[in-house]
């Protein structure tokens, strides 16, 4: 199923896909011209985080991919997971680190900047003590920087984790969270220094996740959450996003998961029968803002 955004006066609304058959030529036709656009472009720099328990980044030089030295400050275990570049000497990559091998507690987001010449940890205000999960970064310009993902507070419950570079420093933004017991950002988009689009999902429970997606908005001045259409599954997430180069639009990707109930299920190896939760899942895909 997909979702795009139609506008009314000043507002944009989110509007099922399937609604009406002009809007399926349409969207083939957008479709077409992103493909096309993503194909065509050229780019002199091209990083890759790669995850690991120690972290490396990846370099590609005349079409053969070499190892660049980077940074493991910690003990145990360090993750890269999303990066962006404005330029051959300005790239940022983002992830976290922990000095401990069993558990979140005590994980820190990890920020790392490449000069040009190399890579190095950059400091951050890390927001909850337990755990911080950075896990998307978009950047406007050189000193306009956002990073993305979810810290757990010392009550277990899971918020958004917002930063910003301004060229200087590193400080902590303050976000939305509508959920009770879970908000989590797994995209951001910067568009310009006015207009930042973040995607993730909320719930009110641990327990019974029940989870819904989260959209955020940066206007210059604060976050604020913005409506999103919701499938109508039990258990649906919007998990990464990306804009598509030289416009506006905005696609960002999920899933939306039903559960059944649970049914008893003999293994085939040796054991008793236990319960399994089916799942039926199908793709979620949004998009905004032309």
């Amino acid at each position: 199923m997909v979702v795009i955004p139609m506008k009314n006066g000043d507002e944009i609304a989110w509007k099922d896909f399937r609604q009406s058959p002009q809007e399926k030529v349409r969207f083939l036709l957008r479709t077409i011209t992103a493909i096309l656009a993503m194909c065509t472009l050229g780019s002199t720099l091209l990083l890759l985080a790669a995850c690991s328990t120690q972290n490396n980044i990846v370099n590609p030089s005349s079409g053969i991919w070499k190892i660049v030295h980077s940074a493991n400050p910690g003990s145990a275990q360090n993750y890269l997971s999303a990066v962006a570049a404005t330029s051959a000497t300005n790239a940022w990559a983002v992830g976290s680190f922990s000095s401990k091998h069993l558990g979140f507690q005590g994980t820190k987001a990890l920020i790392e900047h490449w000069n040009g010449t190399s890579w190095s940890v950059m400091p951050n205000p890390n927001v909850g003590k337990p755990g911080n999960f950075p896990s998307a970064i978009a950047a406007v310009s050189t000193n306009d920087v956002w990073i993305v993902g979810n810290t757990i507070t010392d009550n277990s419950v899971t918020n958004t984790l917002i930063q910003h570079w301004d060229g200087k420093v590193w400080s902590n933004v303050k976000g939305q969270n509508p959920g009770k017991e879970l908000n989590v950002l797994g995209g951001v988009v910067a568009l310009s220094a006015h207009d930042v689009w973040a995607v993730g999902s909320l719930s009110n429970s641990f327990d019974n996740p029940q989870a819904q997606p989260l959209i955020e908005h940066w206007n210059g001045t604060a976050w604020s959450t913005v409506a999103s259409p919701n499938i109508g599954t039990n258990n649906t997430t919007l998990d990464d996003a990306i804009l598509v180069p030289h416009s506006t639009r905005i696609w960002a990707v999920g899933t939306g998961a039903t559960y059944g109930a649970p049914i008893n299920v003999t293994p085939t190896t040796a054991g008793g029968i236990t319960q399994e939760t089916p799942v039926t899942a199908q793709t979620l895909i949004e998009s905004c803002c032309s």
